[in-house]
């Protein structure tokens, strides 16, 4: 009886083993992908930033353009 109770409590680490694992990699997953939509955000708000820039510069490229006699 004591083999089987052994190896019952093995098995049920092994099992509490794999579900702290599991849970650690849901858990990676779920940082990274936080990580990933935070670099994507930031990539869009440059993108928008240097479309804003450009915007502001033709614009001021226009009116010394213009104010030129």
């Amino acid at each position: 009886m004591s083999a089987v109770s052994a190896l019952v409590a093995e098995t049920v680490t092994i099992l509490v083993s794999l579900a702290v694992l599991i849970k650690v990699f849901a858990f990676l997953i779920k940082s990274l992908t936080t990580a990933v939509n935070a670099l994507r955000e930031l990539e869009l708000a440059t993108i928008n930033w240097q479309q804003v820039r450009q915007r502001r510069r033709r614009q001021q490229q226009k009116r010394h353009k213009n104010s030129r006699p």
